[in-house]
């Protein structure tokens, strides 16, 4: 089971479509805690690519978080997170005591 860091599975844009028209979304227990359009980041999916394989190198698969919009917030036990890309996957995490 993944703790910390959940990700969803991958997928391919249609051709020709683009990172930016990507909108992306979270809930917690029902309630629309963050929304945003990948439009609206700081560094592009290029520059962000760029910069971080001129310092290491990238294999297929790799990850790159680059932070997250303002709203999420504290998380507790028996909360219920859904998470996903409008049009392209979604993921349902329940967040369970530490043992």
């Amino acid at each position: 089971n993944d703790s910390y860091c959940p990700l969803s599975t991958p997928f391919l844009l249609p051709e020709g479509g683009s990172w930016r028209e990507l909108r992306m979304w979270l809930d917690v227990n029902g309630t629309r805690r963050q929304e945003c359009s990948c439009a609206e980041m700081i560094h592009g999916v290029e520059e962000l690519v760029r910069f971080c394989s001129s310092v290491m190198t990238l294999e297929p698969g790799d990850v790159l978080l680059t932070g997250t919009p303002a709203g999420v917030g504290r998380l507790r036990p028996g909360d219920v997170v859904t998470a996903g890309v409008e049009g392209h996957v979604q993921m349902i995490v329940a967040v369970v005591a530490e043992e």
